[in-house]
């Protein structure tokens, strides 16, 4: 026998009407989460298929690079590409897409503000690859970071706001 209950309400990605507030319609976050969705794209994809020409460009040695080096530039860029999912589901201007986007930007801050001091220490400890490419790599995390928390914390109406719809009304 199925559990059943009127008093709990189950997560669904189905749309549930809601009204967007016009003050606060999330346009700006939704160009932002499409527009990291295509990057995502086209990095995970130069990750998946050209390991080896990536790994040249930023490795201190010119000799080919290490296959087990571009195996693990390959997952990196499967995790990248299965990052687009959290944000085209926050995509929607739906109670669920508008509910998950702060949620969204908080995991992919933690994830950028861990992997900083991380590229940071490899730069300034001479690892394999190149000091200057992993001060790039690094830079390419602070717009990103800095935009991540004047969305979180200093604009969070840009992520949008509803009020649910009533029904018979």
């Amino acid at each position: 026998m199925a559990w059943s209950s009127s008093k709990y309400v189950s997560p669904s990605l189905a749309s549930i009407p809601v009204q967007i507030d016009p003050s606060a319609a999330g346009t700006t976050i939704r160009w932002a989460l499409a527009a990291e969705a295509g990057i995502n794209a086209l990095t995970s994809a130069f990750m998946i298929f050209k390991p080896s020409t990536l790994l040249q460009m930023i490795s201190v040695s010119s000799s080919s690079p290490d296959p087990v080096a571009a195996a693990m530039l390959q997952w990196l860029g499967g995790l990248t590409l299965a990052l687009i999912a959290p944000l085209l589901l926050a995509f929607p201007n739906t109670k669920s897409g508008i509910e998950s986007r702060p949620v969204v930007y908080a995991t992919l801050l933690s994830m950028e503000v861990a992997l900083l001091p991380l590229i940071t220490w490899q730069a300034m400890t001479g690892h394999t690859l190149s000091s200057k490419s992993l001060v790039n790599v690094a830079a390419t995390f602070i717009g990103p970071i800095l935009w991540r928390l004047w969305i979180l914390w200093y604009r969070p109406e840009l992520m949008g706001r509803y009020t649910e719809d009533k029904k018979g009304t």
